[in-house]
């Protein structure tokens, strides 16, 4: 099979059952079947499979098929690597602020103000994705490349807007509160004055960090997707995992705080 029709297929696979599961229809009617947590347990399997599958497929079929862009050769490379650095330090920054953001799955919808990077991007670590994948579609070296990573762009992209309009079906006042106030595409809440940036609110580990990720994707860049891209699939799942747990003992203290406030805070009859 031609690998581009291959690159293709494992990315129908990801992204309509990513995308597909997650659309309230079939989300309400599994959540019914099999409660909540079966159907977090189901959607995150689901996802690691298909998203095993897509990389183990990319991985074979990296170096075959046509040339690329190939844009690095150009005058285009270095905005191009840019993009890219500025890609990884967003889905850094979003991830440090994962738990206290509008999309932790424990209080997903229920923020009407953005703060930190919000500010700047409400979909930190998707839109961070497609900025990496715009950014490498140009400099691939092979047409398979070319479209793994035009793929990528489009399903941060897709997915985020997708992401907000099931909020917006599910906490219609607040989470249109907070899309009114931030925007998809970095800086545009900020230039066209619906928000301004907040220095003091941003967090200078998460840029470092960021760029210390960037520089060292760029020295283990020949060897990323060797082995099957296990080095892949096993940073994104474990990444995934990790801002679950971060959200959970999140929630947890929240629970915790609110359970004490009425103790502290007796109301007392007239």
């Amino acid at each position: 099979m031609d690998p581009i029709v291959r690159v293709l297929l494992a990315w129908a696979l990801f992204a309509g059952t990513h995308i597909g599961l997650a659309a309230l229809p079939w989300r309400d009617g599994l959540t019914r079947r099999i409660g909540k947590q079966g159907f977090t347990t189901l959607y995150s399997l689901a996802a690691a499979a298909t998203f095993a599958v897509l990389i183990t497929t990319y991985a074979g079929a990296q170096t075959q098929g046509p040339a690329g862009l190939a844009l690095g050769r150009t005058w285009l490379g270095v905005p191009l690597i840019a993009l890219s650095v500025f890609g990884v330090v967003s889905m850094f920054a979003a991830l440090m602020h994962y738990p206290a953001s509008a999309y932790a799955i424990s209080a997903a919808g229920q923020k009407p103000e953005p703060r930190g990077f919000e500010r700047i991007t409400r979909h930190g670590f998707a839109i961070g994705l497609s900025l990496v994948g715009l950014a490498h579609a140009g400099l691939a070296a092979y047409m398979t490349g070319t479209v793994f990573f035009a793929a990528l762009a489009v399903f941060g992209f897709v997915g985020s807007a997708h992401q907000d309009t099931k909020l917006l079906a599910r906490e219609p006042d607040t989470h249109a509160s907070f899309m009114e106030k931030s925007s998809l595409v970095p800086f545009a809440a900020i230039l066209s004055g619906r928000n301004r940036l907040v220095l003091s609110e941003l967090r200078p580990v998460s840029f470092a960090l960021g760029l210390l990720a960037a520089w060292g994707l760029h020295l283990a860049h020949p060897a990323i997707f060797d082995h099957g891209g296990v080095y892949v699939i096993a940073t994104v799942l474990g990444g995934a995992a990790l801002a679950t747990r971060q959200d959970y003992r999140h929630a947890r203290r929240r629970r915790e705080r609110e359970s004490r406030e009425p103790m502290q805070n007796p109301r007392h009859p007239a």
